[in-house]
């Protein structure tokens, strides 16, 4: 059976069905040259999907689902998949708030994924204070995950190698898990 290439599709499967699409992948998305190495290629790969990888090299996701399905004869996508992104920090970030940082490239570099710890570390995280993750990528399947949690998230992009996001319990965390005798 043939994969049909979307955005929401793992680059684990998009490689297992058309092991030919990982070197365009990479030369398409350079930040995914990790994918070379094989503990990060079964890791990163697994989790993360196209729209996501498209979010962390910075390329438009039509374009590169396209170029994709295009690789494998498969017809273009149609649909506008552009997705907003703001240099503007949210409302609930103040710098005086970061109480915990992470600096995950060093974990990075040796293949380990920050996931674990992030999570980890998110439960000790207030509302009001804020975690902070530095990486050399954006981490869009970690993101995603938190977020999932029911916690917010910005990424702010001090250079190629530098990204760093912030997470924050959502309100309506607290609400639910505190007792309050309003």
């Amino acid at each position: 059976m043939m994969l049909d290439i979307t955005p929401k599709c793992k680059i684990a499967e998009v490689i297992e069905a058309y092991p030919q699409l990982q070197e365009k992948i990479i030369a398409l998305a350079p930040a995914f040259k990790k994918l070379q190495n094989p503990l990060l290629r079964k890791t990163v790969a697994r989790i993360t999907s196209l729209s996501q990888a498209a979010k962390v090299g910075e390329l438009n996701l039509l374009d590169f689902v396209n170029e994709l399905r295009s690789q494998v004869g498969q017809a273009p996508l149609q649909t506008d998949m552009a997705e907003k992104s703001s240099d503007e920090p949210p409302f609930w970030f103040k710098t005086g708030t970061i109480v915990k940082t992470i600096e995950a490239r060093p974990m990075l570099e040796r293949g380990e994924h920050p996931l674990s710890l992030v999570l980890q570390e998110i439960q000790t995280i207030e509302a009001g204070q804020i975690l902070e993750l530095i990486t050399n990528f954006l981490p869009a399947p970690l993101i995603d995950k938190v977020e999932s949690k029911e916690y917010h998230s910005w990424t702010l992009r001090k250079s190629a190698e530098e990204f760093r996001t912030f997470f924050t319990p959502k309100e309506a965390r607290w609400k639910v898990t505190s007792k309050s005798s309003a």
